[in-house]
This record gives C-alpha cells, structure tokens and sequence, in this order.
C-alpha cells in the first residue's frame, strides 16, 4: 500500500512539473476578429449532453438537437 501512494505521489508530482502550461499557449487569432461576438444561449434548455445542436436562421424560437440517449 504504501509503494502505491508513492507512485501515485511521483505520479502526480511529475505531472505538475512537466504538465502543458497554459502561459506558453499562443492565439493564433488577433482579438479583432471576436470584438463583434456576442455570447447569447441557443439552447437546448435541457439536462444531460447533447452531441449538437443547430438553430434556425428563419424561425429564431426553433431549434433542432441530438441527445446521446436517442
């Protein structure tokens, strides 16, 4: 038991120290191209996951989505 909790702790210890490190990401975008996106909720308004989801240009209250249960 104890040589698990060690390996567990290296295991841990060796991720954090050579882990991906979020302040090296580089945005291959410049901000100007999102200054006009405006985040707004489409839905679906459900529970659960869904695999997509898709909304309609022409009736705005419409939406059409596919849930993992069918």
């Amino acid at each position: 038991m104890k040589k698990l909790l060690w390996v567990i702790f290296v295991l841990v210890l060796c991720n954090s120290l050579w882990g991906q490190n979020p302040s090296t990401y580089s945005n291959p975008y410049e901000a100007k191209y999102f200054e006009k996106f405006k985040w707004r909720n489409i839905g679906p308004l459900r529970g659960g996951r869904s695999l997509g989801c898709t909304g309609s240009p022409g009736r705005p209250n419409e939406y059409y989505f596919g849930a993992t249960g069918g």
